[in-house]
Order: structure tokens, then sequence, then C-alpha cells
């Protein structure tokens, strides 16, 4: 059931934009009625159903126009799958999130999300997966032949957007630095970090944040 009310709101909404108005109307009824109850398994169970629920509120923003909300929605998915170890569901995240920024025309934040879609399949184990991935996007099969460093370029370009994504979506500093923290921790693929700020003319440590445990874990 938990599965069917799923997939079933992702394939409703990827219908969604083909359809008539009729379908249309539909599709987007039912697609409500599979998050709310994907909603109310989260409060039960959030290690189970946090991703699945945020996922499906990310589509539903994205159809109703909301785009801030489904910004926020795709990286709290992201975030809470990798946190509950559901790697299935993180490739997934991952997956919708480059699709709806290359829908959008930021294709740099597009392909840093379908390459780590990519990443996501291949610790799962999905090899026909990544295989329709690669086929249908040429810059992954490139990516292996590219220096393994990313360009400083890329790197400001991608923490920008990403950042822009939790100020718009954070109001209480401490949330907004321990967000920014683990966004800096993914985008450059490290192992631990530290945000230093200039008071009173010198430098202060303000937050550290390490891997442990394959959690990410931020100390302000």
């Amino acid at each position: 059931m938990a599965d069917y009310h799923f997939y079933a709101a992702l394939a409703r909404a990827a219908r969604v934009e083909l359809a008539g108005r009729e379908e249309r109307e539909r599709h987007l009824s039912a697609l409500g009625a599979h998050r709310r109850l994907l909603e109310e398994w989260r409060r039960s169970c959030p290690e189970n159903f946090a991703t699945r629920a945020a996922l499906v509120g990310a589509e539903l923003a994205r159809l109703e126009g909301r785009e801030l909300d489904a910004m926020r929605l795709y990286e709290e998915a992201v975030r809470s799958a990798g946190a509950n170890g559901l790697v299935h569901n993180q490739a997934l995240a991952y997956e919708r999130a480059a699709a709806f920024y290359q829908a959008r025309g930021f294709e740099l934040v597009a392909v840093t999300y379908l390459r780590q879609a990519h990443e996501s399949y291949a610790r799962w184990g999905a090899a026909g997966k990544l295989r329709q991935l690669e086929e249908r996007h040429g810059q992954l099969q490139r990516r292996q032949e590219a220096p393994s460093a990313t360009p400083l370029a890329q790197l400001d370009m991608y923490a920008v957007a990403k950042a822009t994504q939790a100020i718009s979506g954070r109001i209480v500093l401490d949330e907004l630095v321990d967000t920014l923290m683990r966004i800096a921790l993914e985008n450059a693929g490290a192992q631990s970090g530290a945000l230093l700020l200039v008071r009173d003319g010198e430098l202060a440590l303000v937050a550290d944040v390490a891997v442990a445990r394959q959690a990410v874990d931020v100390r302000l």
C-alpha cells in the first residue's frame, strides 16, 4: 500500500502536464489524496515516510507553480532519504529535482542533481537505471573522462543556487547555518568543514560540520 500510494502519486504527477483539462483535474485530485495519506503516515513514522511525503509534495508544488516550495521540498526529500539510509528514494528525489531545474533553464544545477542521482543509483546497484540515465544524458558519460576536482566556477554557481534555496525556506539563523553547512559539505564532497566569520576584526568559529557514521553532524 505504501509503495502504491507513493509511485501512483509520482506517476500521476508525470501525467498531468500531458493530460486534457478533465483528466488533469482528476489526476490532481488523486495526487492530493495520495499526499494526504503519505503525510498521515509521515507523522507516525517519519523515518520511512518523510522522504516520500516531501517528494510528492514537491511534485504537487511544481504543478501548482509554487516553485520556492518545490525547491525546499525536493531538498527536504533528498536530505531525509540520506539521513535514513533510503538510497533508492534519494536517487529518485535527485532525479526529479534535476528534471525540475532543467525545465526552468538551470542547466548547471540540473546536471549536478543528475550526477547525484546517477551516483545514488550506482550505490543502490540499479544497473539498468544507470544505463537509462547515461543514454538520455550524455554528460554523465563524459564525466568519466573529466578531472575529479570540481571547477571553482561550477562550485560557486552551484553553492549559490542551493544557498538561495536554503535562504528562501529558512528564517531561523541557527537553522540557516545548519542548512548552509550541509550544502557546502555535500557540494565539496568533504568529510569536515568549518564556518568562520569576521567579528570585531578577527575570525570567529561559528559552526563546524563533519560526517560520522554516514550522517552529517553540524555543531553551532
